[in-house]
């Protein structure tokens, strides 16, 4: 009798039917039959000869699989480098003439466009040799060599759109731009104008257009002898630029002048970083004596001027929101000697003792105080950076960032006076000038 039925036997049941007896009968085969097999696996792993496998032969890749993308082959124009070396060993107007000539040419050929600055100086090492530069203004490359004296053009390559088969059939429009052989180029940007009209429907609803204008090829830089910014803008009308002083007709000239100045792009707006000298110098260079308890890393200032139209302009809207407002609330609980407030806007109560130090808690001014924004390094953890002008000897430098999810000033630090601050356009403070309603809350983006 089989096992199973035997089981089922002592348990007190017995298969009667013939159905319950086939279904025992299949019960044991299937039982014994994985025994086997698990025996058999078992003794197949166990010997060493199982393991070992016969090499075979890779298989060669076949025609149509996939291959690399073709490599980008290196242009070298014939008559360049010829010209490049007989400019360097004479350096005069005309052989400096006959080689910007090649070198338009050169611009001039589709297959530069689809080099990088790096693979073209690669390719035709007499570049490096005069020091060409190029700069990508987000829709026209410039190149100039900086340093030359007998260098007085900027080529405007621009970017010619290629066809449906993606070849260019004519060639690349090159401009030639004069500028003063003195300046050194910093940033270049096309920037595109609008113009916004406004029309009050049925109701007095407002119904606001927005038209795009004109583009602009603005160029920044500044000079080698003083310092000074140099900014130049043409119009870009068809395919030819034209000399315009439009986008910086607004653009104050005080903030031009600093000789540690320079000016770059930010999307659409043009930021303007003014350099600060060295505290612990006087202005002859001599060692000054004022005490600087502590000073931060970046003591530059910035400076925002927005595209808006067709011109760059300063911001006449004061901050209801964001860092700024969280420096003025600070400020004015200091000038209000309002410690148990300002604990709510600094990460560290200590913070407060700096402000006492420095004579300003509890101290109304004679005169506002200002805000003016500086410039904040990159990958630090502060938000903003403010220096508080106080018309005194000593400032404030107010730093604002995260703390634990909230938004407060997180840095105070005294420094002296600084001239070149006063005379920059700030956020008054203390003043009749009333202050955003606000409170320290979490910030919901973190």
């Amino acid at each position: 009798m089989p096992r199973d039925m035997q089981s089922q036997r002592k348990h007190g049941r017995i298969p009667t039917s013939e159905y319950e007896i086939r279904r025992a009968v299949f019960t044991m085969i299937t039982i014994k039959r994985s025994h086997l097999l698990a025996l058999s696996l078992f003794t197949l792993m166990s010997s060493k000869e199982a393991f070992a496998v016969a090499p075979q032969a890779q298989p060669k890749p076949s025609a149509a699989a996939p291959q690399a993308p073709v490599a980008v082959q290196p242009f070298a124009m014939s008559g360049l480098a010829e010209k490049g070396r007989a400019y360097k060993a004479d350096p005069n107007e005309a052989n400096w003439s006959s080689f910007l000539t090649v070198f338009k040419s050169f611009l001039q050929d589709p297959r530069t466009l689809r080099l990088s600055p790096k693979q073209i100086y690669q390719s035709n090492p007499v570049l490096t040799d005069l020091r060409a530069y190029a700069l990508d203004a987000h829709g026209v490359k410039l190149w100039t060599f900086p340093g030359n004296k007998d260098n007085k053009f900027i080529f405007a390559q621009k970017f010619y759109v290629m066809n449906a088969a993606g070849v260019v059939s004519t060639q690349v429009p090159v401009d030639t731009l004069e500028y003063p052989s003195d300046i050194n180029i910093n940033d270049a940007r096309i920037v595109h104008s609008t113009t916004t009209t406004t029309v009050v429907g049925p109701r007095n609803r407002k119904h606001t257009t927005v038209v795009e204008g004109p583009k602009f090829l603005c160029i920044t830089g500044y000079k080698r002898q003083d310092g000074q910014i140099w900014l130049k803008a043409y119009k870009l009308a068809g395919s030819v630029l034209a000399q315009t002083n439009e986008p910086f007709a607004h653009v104050p000239a005080s903030l031009l002048q600093s000789g540690s100045s320079r000016a770059f792009f930010s999307g659409n707006n043009l930021v303007i970083g003014m350099g600060q000298s060295d505290p612990a110098q006087g202005a002859n260079g001599e060692s000054s004596k004022t005490p600087v308890t502590s000073i931060p890393s970046s003591s530059s200032y910035q400076v925002v001027l927005k595209f808006e139209g067709n011109a760059f302009t300063l911001a006449d809207k004061p901050q209801t929101e964001g860092p700024l407002p969280i420096a003025q609330f600070f400020v004015k609980t200091i000038i209000e000697g309002r410690t148990d407030v300002a604990k709510a806007w600094v990460s560290d109560p200590g913070l407060i003792n700096i402000t006492k130090y420095a004579g300003l808690l509890g101290k109304t001014p004679a005169k506002p105080y200002k805000l003016v924004a500086m410039t904040v390094i990159p990958g630090s953890n502060v938000m903003a950076r403010y220096r508080l002008v106080t018309f005194e000897s000593q400032d404030l430098i107010i730093d604002i960032g995260r703390v634990k999810k909230e938004t407060k000033v997180r840095g105070v630090f005294v420094a002296p006076s600084d001239p070149v601050a006063r005379n920059l356009n700030g956020v008054p403070v203390g003043g009749p000038a009333p202050l955003p309603e606000i409170a320290p809350t979490t910030n919901p983006d973190s």
